[in-house]
């Protein structure tokens, strides 16, 4: 049987205030319940890695990925992305980043001839 190849980092998760309609565990929650299952034999694990800022600075305006790893994200750009910014929330947005890159780059390597790949990140 083929294996699948998936991405996660356990600081996908991200505190949010109760009530909040995102819920900040679903990625651990995700990984937890495939771990415990008789599908995760067939996983190859892998850990996602910050993307460097350059290169989400690449697809994102300079400033606002700025703002987004140093704090500094306006009361506007919070109700935007409908997330309270906190250290884990910045760094979680670089490890999605990357994850997806990630997982891209196994399914079009020679990992590729081990099935297909995902991120659990989103």
């Amino acid at each position: 049987m083929r294996k699948l190849n998936v991405v996660y980092n356990h600081n996908y998760d991200i505190p949010l205030p109760d009530g909040h309609r995102f819920v900040g565990t679903k990625f651990s929650d995700l990984y937890n319940h495939i771990k415990d299952s008789d599908i995760y034999k067939n996983l190859i694990i892998h850990k996602s890695i910050e993307a460097p800022i350059s290169d989400v600075q690449c697809v994102h305006k300079s400033e606002y990925v700025l703002n987004v790893k140093q704090g500094n994200l306006s009361r506007a750009d919070e109700r935007k992305i409908n997330l309270p910014w906190s250290k884990r929330l910045a760094r979680r947005s670089f490890l999605a980043i990357q994850g997806t890159l990630q997982t891209c780059l196994l399914y079009t390597s020679d990992a590729a001839d081990e099935g297909l790949g995902v991120d659990l990140g989103g």
